[in-house]
């Protein structure tokens, strides 16, 4: 049998995880907005990428369009990759900017790149990271450029 104590924490325990639960998911909620903004802080975030070959080639790399698909708006947009093996170049337009940069496998299956922003991302700089198999989900870090 429970004291008069333990039946009344008992009872309060629900609304207590309910609380806490819906502490954790506006906090998430704060976190995706802020991700969302215009705010040069830095962040990370995430985009898969689909790339198909054009078919044509300049200055000795191979020409593919891409379409780069994020849950946040400033890395989904279309890109065009000029891809050779020692190394690739990278750009993506998006509604907010251009991120313009290089990439390079760094070990088998996995790529990495850095680059600037420019237009509304101007002053920002990226690092990314990612992995086969397709489509590559990468990982990409943003922050004011130092």
């Amino acid at each position: 049998m429970s004291t008069p104590s333990e039946a009344v924490d008992e009872r309060n325990r629900p609304p207590l995880i309910l609380a806490a639960l819906a502490l954790v998911v506006l906090g998430g909620v704060a976190v995706w907005f802020s991700a969302g903004s215009d705010d040069p802080d830095s962040y990370t975030t995430t985009f898969t990428e689909r790339c198909a070959s054009t078919g044509t080639w300049e200055d000795g790399y191979e020409k593919y369009r891409c379409m780069e698909v994020s849950p946040d708006p400033r890395w989904e947009g279309t890109a065009t990759l000029w891809y050779s093996p020692t190394g690739s170049r990278f750009e993506l337009t998006t509604d907010g900017g251009i991120w313009s940069g290089t990439s390079r496998l760094v070990e088998a299956n996995k790529y990495a790149g850095s680059g600037v922003g420019s237009g509304g991302y101007e002053g920002l700089q990226y690092s990314y990271e990612g992995s086969l198999p397709r489509p590559i989900t990468f990982t990409v870090t943003v922050e004011p450029i130092p």
